[in-house]
């Protein structure tokens, strides 16, 4: 008889061993596909983007920024008058104030009466102010408009600026009355002298106010 042996347990695991080995070395052979950037990467990469344009600027308004501001016009100054009149209408001399002047003027339907005034080198703003500091007429100015109004009662307070002080009084009236008396009286029989004194006696009174 022809007896058969079974392989040991030690060779087949050898065996097993070596074809694990085999296969990863297999697998580590093999080749990976490469990866590459894309296209529109590789072109955003290598291309630089365009700058923006410079805004150009056009040559008129470059001079009229160049230029210098021109220097402001200087108002001119207010016209003085001289205004002599000697009860005259009060009408007519608030038209002959503005006459030759940039103003305009304006009277209200209850402007009426006459005026008598004296003043020299002034002007239209401060003739205004003279004639209604004496007479009521009331004005408003508006730009170049002037407007008079007829004159009517006016409620006006004042401050006043006094000392705060206490005011007291005293007063001390005395009234005093009186008299002396004095006597002597000597004896020849006693060799005896009697002097009598007496006190000045005072009444009186005292009146506080």
């Amino acid at each position: 008889m022809t007896e058969s042996r079974l392989p040991s347990p030690v060779s087949a695991a050898r065996v097993a061993s070596l074809l694990a080995v085999s296969l990863l070395l297999g697998a580590c052979s093999t080749d990976r596909p490469l990866r590459t950037p894309s296209v529109s990467e590789a072109i955003r990469t290598e291309v630089p983007m365009p700058a923006a344009p410079a805004a150009v600027v056009p040559a008129r308004v470059a001079d009229a920024l160049a230029e210098p501001t021109p220097p402001a016009v200087p108002v001119p100054p207010e016209p003085r008058i001289d205004l002599l009149v000697n009860n005259a209408p009060v009408r007519q001399v608030f038209l002959a104030m503005v006459a030759d002047t940039r103003y305009s003027m304006l009277m209200h339907p209850d402007v009426a009466g006459t005026l008598s005034v004296t003043l020299r080198g002034v002007t239209v703003t401060e003739a205004l102010e003279a004639i209604r500091d004496v007479y009521g007429y009331d004005f408003k100015i508006e730009g170049r408009r002037i407007t008079v109004y007829a004159p009517t009662l006016q409620t006006r307070m004042f401050t006043v600026n006094y000392p705060n002080s206490q005011r007291s009084g005293n007063s001390d009236l005395r009234v005093a009355s009186g008299g002396s008396s004095q006597g002597t009286t000597s004896g020849s029989s006693s060799a005896s002298t009697t002097t009598n004194n007496s006190t000045p006696s005072t009444e009186g009174s005292r009146i506080s106010t």
